[in-house]
């Protein structure tokens, strides 16, 4: 029966796997910029070793340098990736990636709406 219950859950969590144009989001990106405040981009990155890897399978993990500090799954909401966390309390739950191609990735948008506050390269 617990077999059973464990089966059931693994197959419940909804993920999405990364298909057509969103495969090009497969792989390892690093940090380049944020946003600090309305209107101003920082010079230097604000989280300058931050790594994200997006998986095919629908997950993604976060890195500060070599430390992992965030996981969890992509899931298709409105036509936008987003990420949800295991974890609620994260840098990344709940932000839609607005913007990529094959080498610049942009992750939400600041409260004033004039910049992204994530952005990433591939590596």
């Amino acid at each position: 029966m617990l077999l059973i219950l464990f089966i059931l859950t693994l197959f419940n969590c909804k993920k999405d796997k990364l298909t057509n144009e969103n495969t090009a989001l497969i792989g390892t990106w690093t940090s380049i910029s944020t946003v600090a405040n309305c209107g101003f981009v920082v010079g230097q990155p604000y989280n300058p070793e931050f790594k994200l890897e997006l998986i095919k399978k629908g997950r993604y993990k976060l890195y500060h340098s070599d430390k992992k500090i965030e996981e969890g799954r992509l899931l298709l909401k409105n036509g936008l990736v987003t990420f949800e966390c295991i974890k609620k309390e994260s840098e990344l739950d709940t932000r839609k990636i607005l913007n990529f191609n094959s080498d610049t990735l942009n992750i939400d948008r600041n409260g004033c709406q004039d910049d992204y506050v994530f952005r990433f390269v591939k590596n």
